[in-house]
């Protein structure tokens, strides 16, 4: 399982595995990490297979709000993204204010909305 080093406040539901992990692990929904109304889910795709990739989303409030998506093959994309967006929504709370919603948050990953 790869460390995803978070700050106090997100709340982690399962694990990211790397791609060479045993098979059974490399599942649809295999981490799912909670913060403030963000959800970030990760799974593999197809599941199970080891020529899948993981497919990464970040929703607010309700699943079908979909901010963000992306597939790669590579974890360490994966788990920098989910620190930059844990990260900056945290730092972003404590500067305007536990009740805000908003973080000023940038991201160098291409990112495609989705259908």
């Amino acid at each position: 399982m790869i460390p995803l080093h978070l700050p106090a406040g997100a709340r982690i539901h399962g694990g990211l595995y790397r791609p060479n992990a045993p098979i059974d692990v490399l599942e649809d929904e295999m981490l799912q990490v909670h913060f403030g109304p963000n959800t970030i889910e990760v799974g593999w795709f197809p599941e199970h297979d080891p020529n899948g990739q993981y497919r990464v989303r970040r929703y607010r409030e309700r699943w079908d709000d979909c901010k963000d998506f992306f597939e790669t093959k590579d974890p360490n994309e994966v788990s920098e993204y989910i620190r930059e967006k844990v990260t900056g929504f945290m730092a972003g709370n404590a500067a305007i204010g536990a009740d805000s919603w908003t973080a000023p948050i940038s991201h160098s990953f291409a990112l495609s909305a989705a259908i």
